[in-house]
């Protein structure tokens, strides 16, 4: 097991305890603090007289200062406290009330037991609220609860030092501190769980929240980004670094297990201490394993790490803990790939109320901004083209009348920004090799951000130099190895790319259309960070000339639909509707193709009993089939000695491979002769797919999940 980075208080006493607020707070408010010992002590672990800062640096207090220490033995840290807190309070407030004791300017109450942040509902509003009760008796009255005593502890190494046998068993933080103020990261931090967070700077409690509040977030292969749609209709993006809205989705851990979200600088640290992973969403459904200090985790596991980050900055910052979310995934997930990011949501602590996909869920956002259009009344078909970091998606759409019906969607989760990178860092590498033979054997994974930086400078500007600085060239003398790239050696390098861009936009165009010609497009809708290339670009400029393409979202905008989505569920956003489609097609094996009854619109497929004996593929869902989806067949197939089970693998088919791969076999039993089993096909608005398989003539009823 690796080591809990949270500081848990099983080892201490009571005694032990205050010794260590003790010690804490004299540093905190200064050398001059009287400590008192055992016996009966006043209500005073440590007093201090004189001026003194404690919320922050710039809010100065004069007076009495006194701090209290409250134990909470085997604390648990995963639940409100706040009675437990509220009780012993209100006992020490009384001891001032009866003026027997000395009633101080500045009262700051220390405990290990914990209170949540949630809006108003939450034990640190409860007691914000408990405390402006008796303002009248102490002007400054601050509860310093687990999660605010961790951070205090965190920042003071002394202290921590002192204190490590107790509080963090093998406690490598030190390493860790040298380590980002290597990177020259030096903000506060607070724990939260094994994550090191950022100390919350901005906070928005003042927003009028849904009576039941649905969280948006977008887990994507570069970056990730949350946000929400208030009551009044307005949607709030949530900062997560640095006040920026992009989290970068990166994790990197240390040793003892703890680990810090979205700061790509660490994933170019070469350091025996940590290990970054990064691009995690494109193993989504894989069965690699990625092996972490001696310790596995799937991608799955990975994403629900950086989800919940992004979960608690958005409690943090609208102080309500979040239950429900709206989710985008790539048109061309799998099944197993769609049931795997649902799964990372799960773990993260949200359920999935409705999942979109992500060339789809901008589409909410198009008729506020579209301009120049004949009548903005009438209906309009647009394209939604989306390189996001790891994956490409388009949608087509029909808009009228608060209706947006889906016409077609196709996807590539092997093509995105990343792969422009790895192209200008494969080509970088091999001139910086020839112009520099000493740099055969340098391990140029570590300059995926500056192929990052180039790619991005090259869509303003001819050339740029690409740049590996601060080597030691051997005499102890640090040199930088640069070369130059033009636009034109990216085009070249890239142009693979391009060709991929160009082909998924043509097959679009043409899908759903049985042979007529292309899709007329009014407006083009510009999503993600890829399409602000300038040779994606150029192919889109071309390919839709004269049309009006809109960049204005790019980033945010799978965010901002799904916080539409989210709108939609919760009433605030009326008269909009969104028809979407499935992507991934299903199929069985049979003896020959299905046959639609006109009537009944049931489709009788002739199956054999064995699967070797069925060799045509029979379509049970053709691809971008309008959601939800409730399609009947029967199943004509013969029952005969020794055969008295019907074995039918069920396959799923990629849009954009065409391949088939078999996703579940089901085992229906048979009565000797003639059977007619009954399937139903089910696929609800969140893309969940599950069979009813019967058999009238046994009894057999059966859901099959896929």
């Amino acid at each position: 097991m690796l080591g809990v980075m949270s500081y848990n208080f099983y080892e201490f006493n009571p005694y032990d305890f205050e010794n260590l607020v003790q010690a804490l707070f004299q540093r905190i408010l200064g050398g001059s603090s009287l400590v008192f010992g055992l016996g009966a002590d006043g209500g005073r672990e440590l007093t201090f007289r004189g001026k003194s800062s404690f919320e922050s640096p710039e809010v100065v207090y004069d007076g009495l200062w006194l701090v209290q220490a409250k134990f909470r033995a085997r604390d648990i840290h995963d639940h409100d406290q706040y009675e437990w807190i509220k009780t012993q309070f209100i006992s020490e407030i009384r001891k001032f009330e009866s003026g027997n004791y000395p009633t101080p300017d500045q009262y700051i109450f220390v405990t290990n037991a914990v209170l949540t942040p949630g809006y108003q509902r939450g034990g640190r509003d409860k007691m914000e609220k408990l405390i402006e009760f008796y303002h009248h008796l102490i002007p400054h009255i601050y509860i310093v609860a687990y999660d605010e005593l961790c951070a205090f502890i965190l920042n003071n190494s002394d202290v921590r030092k002192a204190y490590a046998h107790f509080l963090h068993p093998e406690d490598r933080f030190e390493q860790i501190l040298e380590l980002l103020q290597a990177q020259k990261i030096s903000e506060p931090f607070i724990l939260a769980g094994h994550e090191i967070r950022p100390l919350p700077k901005i906070h928005n409690y003042g927003i009028a929240m849904p009576s039941d509040p649905i969280l948006t977030i977008d887990f994507g292969t570069s970056y990730s980004v949350c946000g929400m749609m208030s009551q009044r209709g307005h949607i709030e993006l949530v900062p997560v670094v640095s006040g920026d809205f992009l989290l970068q989705s990166i994790i990197s851990f240390f040793k003892n297990g703890s680990y810090i979200i979205g700061n790509a600088t660490l994933k170019y640290v070469d350091s025996t201490e940590l290990f970054s992973i990064s691009f995690i969403k494109r193993h989504l459904g894989s069965t690699n394993e990625f092996d972490v200090f001696g310790e596995k985790y799937t991608a799955q596991h990975l994403a629900s790490l950086i989800i919940r980050s992004l979960k608690i900055s958005a409690e943090e910052f609208f102080g309500y803990n979040f239950k429900k979310v709206v989710v985008a995934k790539p048109a061309n997930f799998s099944l197993k790939q769609s049931a795997a990011l649902r799964e990372a949501f799960d773990k993260a602590g949200l359920n999935v109320v409705r999942m979109l996909d992500e060339g789809t869920a901008p589409c909410y956002l198009l008729p506020k901004i579209v301009n120049n259009l004949k009548n903005k009344n009438d209906d309009f078909t647009f394209i939604v083209i989306d390189l996001g970091g790891g994956t490409f998606d388009l949608s087509i759409q029909e808009f009228g009348d608060g209706v947006y019906e889906t016409r077609a969607v196709l996807g590539d989760n092997s093509l995105g920004g990343m792969d422009y990178d790895r192209a200008v860092l494969d080509l970088a590498s091999a001139r910086l090799k020839e112009k520099y033979p000493q740099l055969h054997g340098f391990n140029f994974s570590l300059l995926q951000g500056e192929a990052e930086r180039v790619k991005k400078a090259l869509s303003s500007a001819e050339l740029q130099s690409f740049v590996l600085a601060d080597q030691d060239d051997g005499s102890g003398n640090l040199v930088d190895y640069s070369i130059i790239l033009t636009r034109e050696d990216f085009r070249d390098c890239t142009s693979s790319l391009n060709m991929q861009i160009m082909r998924h936009i043509n097959n679009i165009m043409r899908s759903n259309l049985e042979g007529r010609g292309m899709h007329k497009i009014d407006v083009v809708m510009l999503t993600g960070q890829g399409a602000k290339i300038f040779t994606v670009r150029e192919i889109i400029n071309e390919f839709f000339a004269g049309i009006q393409v809109i960049d204005k979202y790019m980033e945010n905008a799978v965010c901002l639909g799904n916080a539409y989505q989210g709108g939609v569920i919760n009433g605030i956003v009326k008269g909009d509707l969104l028809l979407s489609v499935y992507n991934t097609g299903f199929a069985i094996k049979a003896r020959q193709l299905g046959v639609v009854n006109r009537k009944t619109k049931e489709i009788k497929i002739e199956v054999a009993a064995l699967p070797e004996l069925n060799t045509i593929y029979s379509s049970l869902l053709p691809q971008n089939e309008i959601v939800p989806v409730h399609l009947k067949f029967i199943l004509i197939v013969e029952g005969f000695v020794g055969q008295f089970t019907l074995i039918l693998p069920i396959f799923e088919v990629m849009n954009s491979t065409g391949v088939y791969e078999q996703v579940i076999e089901l085992r229906i039993p048979l009565i000797y002769g003639q059977n007619e089993v009954k399937l139903v096909l089910n696929i609800d608005a969140n893309y969940k797919v599950s069979i009813i398989a019967s058999n009238e003539l046994n009894g057999f009823n059966r859901r099959f999940f896929l």
